[in-house]
C-alpha cells in the first residue's frame, strides 16, 4: 500500500550484509531461519512480492540488537534509530523463486528504487517497517522536462 508521498507501510525488510541497488538483479540462497521466515511469509501473499533491503552489519545476528534498531524500535519514548542502524536501502521485487527440499529458498530479485526506512514496525522474528521511496536524479530530471514541455511549450488556452 503506497500513499501519495511514496510511503509504503509495514513492508518486510531483508536486512542483508550486502547492498542491493536499483535496476540490479540479484540471486539469493536464503537459509537463515529469520530470512526463510520473512520470505515464506512474503511469498504466501499475492504478487507483487515487494520488500526493502537495508544493510545490517553482522546480519541476522543483530536483528534484536538495540544498537541497530530501526526508528521507533530503539527506545519507547523516541522515534530515533539505534546509533548503528542503516536506514537507506532499495525497494526490491521477487521475480522468481524456488523452494528447496531442505527448507532453503532460492530467489531472483530486481531492485526497483532507492528507499529509506522511516519507522520500524517489527524487529523480530524478522524486520518490517514503513519505507519511503526516494526519487533519483534521472526521474526528477525527466519529470521536470515533461512539466516544462506541458507548461511552457503548450499554446495558451483562451476562455
Amino acid at each position: 500500500d503506497q500513499d501519495a508521498d511514496g510511503l509504503l507501510r509495514d513492508l518486510p525488510l531483508a536486512r542483508f550484509q550486502v547492498v542491493c541497488l536499483p535496476h540490479q538483479q540479484m540471486g539469493f540462497n536464503i537459509f537463515q531461519p529469520a530470512l526463510v521466515h520473512l520470505f515464506e511469509t512474503l511469498l504466501a501473499t499475492p504478487k507483487p512480492w515487494l520488500f526493502c533491503t537495508a544493510m545490517l552489519p553482522g546480519g541476522v545476528d543483530n536483528l534484536g540488537n538495540p544498537e541497530f534498531a530501526l526508528p521507533g524500535l530503539y527506545a519507547e519514548d523516541s522515534d530515533a534509530p539505534g546509533p548503528k542502524a542503516t536506514l537507506h536501502g532499495t525497494l526490491c521485487e521477487v521475480v522468481a523463486m524456488r523452494k528447496l527440499p531442505d527448507a532453503r529458498i532460492q530467489l531472483i530479485t530486481h531492485g526497483l528504487a532507492r528507499a529509506v526506512v522511516v519507522r520500524g514496525t517489527q524487529a523480530l522474528p524478522f524486520s518490517r517497517g514503513d519505507v519511503r521511496l526516494l526519487p533519483d536524479a534521472e526521474a526528477l530530471s525527466t519529470a521536470a522536462r515533461h512539466a516544462r514541455r506541458r507548461c511552457c511549450d503548450a499554446p495558451p488556452t483562451h476562455r
